[in-house]
């Protein structure tokens, strides 16, 4: 399987993923910070042993407290071949979960292509944040940080661009007009004090309210505290690497009928790669 704009495999970049997901075990192991693989990467160690065929990226998550172990450990423990980005160590970076990074290379998405940020190979790092879904201050939490991570996003003037309809185009240049005379700094701190307002205590739950808080992930991906950490080791393209125990119970949840194949027409890459390079 090719990306069409540059003619190159996807087997080319997964295993560019696959040496920096190693990277990271070698660094978690080292730390003592538990990790495990998440969403398409756990279905694709499940059901392939290794990346679904059509996967462009490899996703991992961790609780919060370790997640911010580890981008410590970056500062000093990171091999100079990689990045880690956040948008403290890249002030354009638009998301709140961390990318490892690969320098001199290129691998843009056509949704931050206009950003000024690093935009080498990558893999995701998602913290997982406690939530109460049915308190106040859960409910509270989770449609303030929805609003907030769309007025961030809109920062991105690739996100306004690729509106199709006229109207809605207009109204997100507008609304772009007016966030971006807020600083970006404060913004993005507001928006991590909000995923992390109910880590004070241990609730029953948490999830990657991160990756936007709308109502699919939130709640998809929603697992008990008390599971998150108990891990066994499965294969991943010749690899033992962590994975939940309960990683039925999470598919299902994730994914539904998880070992059932997608249409041939869906087997795509979904990042929308517009350019792409190995060495740069």
């Amino acid at each position: 399987m090719e990306y069409t704009v540059c003619n190159v495999d996807i087997k080319e970049v997964q295993k560019v993923q696959l040496e920096m997901v190693l990277v990271l075990d070698r660094l978690c192991k080292k730390h003592k910070i538990p990790y495990q693989l998440y969403s398409g990467t756990l279905l694709g160690a499940i059901r392939h042993n290794g990346f679904i065929p059509w996967d462009d990226d490899l996703d991992v998550c961790m609780l919060r407290a370790d997640y911010t172990r580890f981008l410590d450990v970056c500062r000093y423990d990171l091999d100079a071949k990689y990045f880690c980005q956040t948008f403290e160590t890249d002030k354009k970076y638009l998301l709140q979960f961390a990318k490892l990074r690969k320098n001199n290379t290129t691998f843009i998405e056509n949704s931050v292509a206009s950003e000024k940020i690093h935009h080498g190979i990558y893999i995701d790092i998602f913290p997982f944040d406690n939530i109460e879904p049915d308190s106040f201050k859960g409910k509270f939490q989770k449609r303030v940080y929805y609003i907030l991570n769309k007025l961030t996003l809109i920062r991105s003037k690739s996100i306004v661009n690729m509106a199709q309809n006229p109207l809605k185009k207009f109204v997100r240049t507008v609304v772009r007009g007016c966030v971006l005379i807020l600083p970006k700094g404060p913004m993005d701190k507001l928006q991590r004090s909000v995923a992390e307002m109910l880590n004070y205590k241990e609730t029953e739950y948490v999830t990657d309210i991160v990756s936007g808080a709308d109502n699919a992930t939130y709640n998809n991906y929603k697992v008990k505290r008390k599971d998150f950490n108990n891990l066994i080791d499965w294969e991943f393209e010749g690899h033992a690497l962590p994975i939940p125990k309960n990683y039925d119970a999470v598919l299902k949840s994730n994914f539904g009928n998880y070992m059932e194949f997608p249409p041939v027409e869906d087997r795509q890459p979904h990042h929308n790669i517009i350019e792409l390079d190995f060495d740069n």
